[in-house]
């Protein structure tokens, strides 16, 4: 029971075009490590308003206090605390510090947002490529390899070819069909790869599967 498995049906046909606008701002809204640098950013951005503080008190002591008296000699215990006066040292170096800090985070936020649009550009383009290429190949050239077998079929019935010719007829049509399912198959990576830029998946495309060049029933020519 185990090993009853089924196989998943062929993948719709690369028809759907999907305009560029409007994925990057798709991806800008999903991209968790987009969504993780902006959360850096504004954690820094409220941390610095508390360095000048926390700046001038890192010094600060609390804790407790032993002490005798001199003249009757009786222990006392209290609490202690020491504030240093902030005449020179204010906190400008801690709060430098955190703006710099702040002003990085900013800048990472800022290069990772302009990569991930990159990365949605070129995945954008590299999936057209492979739509356009695998529409050619069949709107065009595998019809044309299957009316070149069909009018060598009947040059041969007529003894007008041999059949090498029609054999060579008939692979240039298998040829077609299997670089036809390798564009498909970049395709879809190509597909793959957009959904990564993006943070997230696609609408699927129509899912009436269509086999180019062949009849549904699996007939045509030996």
């Amino acid at each position: 029971a185990q090993a009853a498995w089924t196989i998943a049906g062929r993948l719709p046909e690369p028809d759907e075009d999907l305009p560029l606008a409007g994925l990057e701002t798709v991806a800008i809204s999903q991209r968790v490590d987009l969504a993780a640098a902006r959360q850096a950013a504004m954690a820094l951005n409220q941390s610095v308003g508390l360095t000048g503080l926390f700046g001038v008190l890192s010094d600060a002591e609390m804790g407790p206090e032993v002490e005798r008296d001199i003249d009757g000699g009786i222990w006392s215990v209290g609490p202690l605390i020491s504030i240093p006066l902030p005449i020179f040292d204010q906190g400008q170096a801690t709060r430098a510090t955190a703006l710099a800090r702040l002003r990085q985070s900013e800048d990472r936020f800022a290069a990772l947002a302009v990569e991930i649009r990159s990365q949605v550009r070129r995945a954008h383009t590299r999936l057209e490529a492979a739509r356009s290429l695998a529409i050619h190949y069949r709107r065009v050239v595998l019809p044309l390899r299957t009316r070149i077998v069909d009018q060598t079929q009947l040059h041969y019935n007529a003894m007008q070819l041999g059949a090498f010719q029609l054999l060579q007829a008939k692979q240039a049509q298998i040829d077609a069909g299997r670089a036809y399912l390798e564009i498909a198959g970049d395709y879809w990576l190509a597909r793959a790869d957009l959904e990564g830029a993006l943070g997230g998946t696609l609408p699927g495309p129509s899912n009436q599967p269509e086999t180019p060049g062949a009849p549904a029933d699996g007939g045509g020519h030996p």
